[in-house]
């Protein structure tokens, strides 16, 4: 009987020991599987992070090699989806496209399409989608130098009351990323309901609006930080060769000479229009309007002159901008916004002044938005996205780069895979279609 407790203890004893082992196996199994698939999930992102760069080297020469610097190059001339480096598949994100449009277009932006933080006047910052009086005064007094608020405004006194307290910079913004410092500051108001800012109202980001119990009703579709920038600047204008421009509000002689070299006998009749010696002019489309100037002679005068120290150094491209950005001319609105956008697309490829707004909204329109308007752009950006050849990863970072110089130069990066996928969801599922099977 004491044998066979002693066996049956062994027995029992055996047992445990052999479950011990089989656990153990297997918890070290399942670590190795883990481990095993953090590396393939480091090694996809590192893939998709080459890939990332990569394409940014190529579009880098793309822009040096296009015939014009000052503008984008056209769609087909250069490759913008389903690029492939290293076995990773790249898009370049664009923004030509509709909220309601249910997959993304790609391609180059322009970084002039968008209002720039640090010279758009106040009334333009306050037309802004969901845009407070409180937030767009506070945007004018962080970036001014003087101490003093403006109405609905904030000055140093206003942060210093904070925990932890800080100063107003009074000094230009360095990054759209720094509205959040500012008093009023509203994050619906900066995100919107395009949530990964991939210019489309997807499903799940309406439901999430849906089902925000309010909190998102006078959220705007697109966020701030999709529709301003700092980068924008406009080149000095290049004259012919290394002749400098001709000032409009400078030696009348010398506007005549150049009518003379570029128009002829039209000169007289244009300066005369114009009232050059004796008129200001706060931008080159004041000229061209006053002068009677046509499209094609708008074209030929715009890069031989300049209005002097009166030049806006950042002005919107009237080309390339949304809608939410042309809302905000003096005088346009939404729904004027809407017929702009219209007539651009009717129109495409003859936009080389803003000369055109005048014939798309009315002459007075035109000279109100002119000292703050413009048609070029050296200043492009390259939003991105790359996966992984496993579709376990992507990456999707932002650059601008500016071709003011020789050849471009990156002037920022931000990383926004953070924001989620924004590639649709066509490409979604297809996606994850292949990283199931890479499993």
């Amino acid at each position: 009987m004491t044998r066979r407790r002693q066996s049956g203890s062994i027995l029992v004893l055996t047992l445990w020991l052999a479950a011990g082992l089989a656990a153990a196996a297997l918890l070290t199994g399942h670590a190795t599987v883990l481990r095993q698939r953090r590396a393939a999930d480091a090694t996809a992102a590192l893939a998709a992070e080459h890939a990332v760069e990569g394409v940014l080297r190529y579009v880098i020469e793309v822009l040096a090699a296009a015939p014009r610097q000052d503008e984008l190059p056209e769609a087909g001339t250069y490759e913008a989806a389903d690029i492939e480096v290293g076995g990773c598949r790249v898009w370049l994100l664009g923004e030509d496209h509709d909220l309601d449009d249910s997959e993304p277009s790609f391609g180059l932006q322009d970084e002039a399409g968008r209002l720039n933080l640090n010279s758009a006047p106040l009334e333009w910052l306050e037309a802004l989608p969901g845009m407070t009086a409180e937030l767009a005064a506070a945007i004018v007094d962080w970036r001014d130098s003087d101490a003093e608020p403006l109405p609905n405004g904030a000055e140093s006194e206003t942060y210093l009351a904070l925990d932890p307290a800080y100063v107003a910079k009074d000094a230009p913004f360095e990054s759209v990323g720094e509205m959040h410092l500012l008093n009023g500051a509203d994050r619906r108001l900066f995100q919107g309901l395009d949530r990964n800012r991939n210019g489309l109202l997807e499903a799940w980001e309406r439901d999430l609006q849906e089902d925000g119990a309010g909190r998102f009703e006078d959220t705007p579709d697109r966020g701030l930080m999709a529709l301003l920038t700092v980068h924008s600047r406009a080149a000095a204008s290049a004259g012919a060769g290394s002749e400098a421009p001709v000032d409009l509000n400078g030696d009348a002689n010398a506007v005549r000479r150049l009518l003379n070299e570029l128009f002829g006998e039209r000169a007289v009749a244009i300066a005369g229009a114009a009232g050059v010696g004796t008129s200001r002019f706060d931008s080159v489309l004041a000229f061209c309007l006053r002068g009677g100037l046509d499209d094609a002679e708008a074209e030929r005068l715009w890069d031989r002159v300049t209005v002097g120290d009166r030049a806006a150094t950042s002005p919107l491209n009237v080309a390339t901008a949304t809608a939410a950005a042309l809302a905000c001319l003096p005088g346009v609105g939404p729904d004027r916004a809407e017929d702009l956008v219209a007539y651009r697309e009717s129109h495409a490829g003859t936009m080389r002044t803003p000369l055109w707004l005048a014939t798309a909204l009315d002459t007075d329109t035109a000279l109100a938005a002119g000292p703050q308007v413009t048609a070029r752009s050296w200043q492009v950006a390259a939003d991105i996205v790359a996966v992984s050849p496993s579709g376990r990863a992507f990456r999707r970072v932002r650059y601008v780069l500016d071709r003011r110089q020789d050849r471009p130069v990156v002037v920022s990066r931000r990383d926004l895979t953070h924001l989620g996928w924004p590639l649709g969801e066509a490409l979604r599922r297809e996606t994850m279609t292949i990283s199931r099977e890479d499993s």
